[in-house]
């Protein structure tokens, strides 16, 4: 369920891996805020690396959320296209284990989301996926 995206920033860091939350939105357009939109993890090969972030519901009816892990990237024009986790070259989505929110948010409901990213031993430089929040 893919119809409309919200603001998208990339991060390069040094080390192993920058995540983007990256939220899809159903029409009609619902108000929701993410805690934190972007993450820049470093960490050793084989290391597990722990994050977590909110999503808040701020409209007075439920709504359902999906989380989901992808690959992303931003062509030179500035497009962003999201794709399966594992197809873009220096992806970390596939090092992902995600604990999803609940499938209805409550109006004024929170739910935090916690994810675990395992490094590969054998990883090196710079590796980054995306979130996909999908509400409607």
């Amino acid at each position: 369920m893919r119809c409309g995206m919200a603001s998208l920033a990339r991060s390069l860091v040094r080390g192993v891996c920058a995540l983007a939350v990256v939220t899809a939105v159903c029409a009609p357009a619902l108000a929701m805020t993410v805690s934190v939109s972007e993450f820049s993890l470093v960490g050793q090969p084989g290391a597990n690396l722990d994050l977590e972030f909110a999503v808040l519901n701020d409209e007075a009816q439920s709504f359902r959320v999906e989380l989901a892990a992808c690959d992303w990237d931003t062509a030179p024009s500035g497009i962003t296209s999201l794709s399966a986790p594992g197809t873009v070259a220096r992806s970390c989505a596939t090092w992902l284990s995600l604990t999803a929110p609940p499938a209805v948010l409550p109006p004024g409901g929170e739910a935090a989301v916690s994810c675990q990213v395992r490094v590969p031993v054998g990883a090196a430089g710079t590796y980054w996926a995306g979130l996909l929040l999908t509400v409607g």
